[in-house]
């Protein structure tokens, strides 16, 4: 009997599982190690069942005398963390084992990690959040750094159900990204907040505190406060960067408006 496909899991675990299934009488009479009447359709549910990590099992018959458990491990695609400890979460969502930092990062993969701020317990097997926010992690995390040019620091969630996801930058401030939103789109109304408003406003990323683009066709930024006041830029459905600017010039010329009146008044 030989086990393939496992990386992670170990194959002498494996196969103490099946071993005891090997033993027993089939119809009271004859063992299950018997060639013919080993039960595969038991031991296929017995290694589904205890082992999360694994998403596809297939033993498979050779004559005269030998058996093949082929699995598929789920592949490492997400671990949220919080003060609980860490779960990894396959492509659907759904919690298959328990980790820490320490191992993901050990890992020759690329790793998505994402805090979770609500600190619940996860439970294996279950739904801990959306397919659709699993994909939306890792997409920001390819396409983040190369399309802002600025580096993640981490992400995290308020809640492992939420729509949003908030990229920490390793520059301080934080990006706020609503999942049900093409994910191009928010990059970059991004950089026009990095590109055009703080340079008008004469400053870096170093001043921003945040940049929220959970709501349709508007940015909204806070700076620090050392570096002035909160701002926020309206934009329409495919903003371009003059449009951003004017709105901002548009906001400039109304104040010195009101400021001429009251001189005259």
């Amino acid at each position: 009997m030989s086990v393939e496909g496992n990386s992670i899991i170990d194959q002498k675990t494996i196969l103490n599982t099946v071993e005891p299934y090997l033993h027993k009488k089939r119809f009271w009479i004859f063992p299950s190690n018997n060639f013919f009447l080993v039960p595969v359709g038991q031991i296929e549910k017995e290694l589904l069942s205890n082992y999360k990590r694994i998403s596809l099992v297939e033993i498979k018959r050779f004559l005269p005398h030998s058996l093949t458990i082929s699995i598929k491990e789920k592949k490492a695609v997400l671990l949220f963390c919080s003060g609980k400890g860490c779960t990894w979460v396959d492509e659907k969502g759904i919690a298959y084992n328990k980790s820490t930092y320490t191992e993901a990062l050990n890992l020759n993969v690329g790793v998505v990690i994402v805090q979770d701020g609500s600190g619940k317990e996860i439970s294996l097997g279950s739904a801990v959040t959306s397919a659709k926010l699993v994909a939306f992690a890792n997409d920001i995390m390819k396409f983040f750094t190369a399309e802002t040019g600025k580096e993640v620091g981490f992400l995290s969630v308020p809640l492992p159900s939420a729509e949003e996801i908030r990229v920490h930058t390793k520059e301080g401030w934080i990006a706020c990204f609503d999942i049900a939103f093409d994910l191009e789109k928010s990059l970059a109304l991004l950089n026009q907040v990095i590109g055009q408003n703080l340079a008008e406003e004469q400053k870096g990323t170093d001043c921003l505190e945040y940049v929220d683009l959970r709501v349709v066709d508007r940015i909204f930024y806070k700076l620090k406060p050392e570096c002035g006041e909160a701002l926020a830029g309206e934009n329409k459905e495919e903003p371009s960067s003059e449009q951003v600017g004017q709105n901002q010039n548009d906001n400039k010329n109304e104040k010195k408006k009101d400021g001429k009146k009251k001189k005259n008044n």
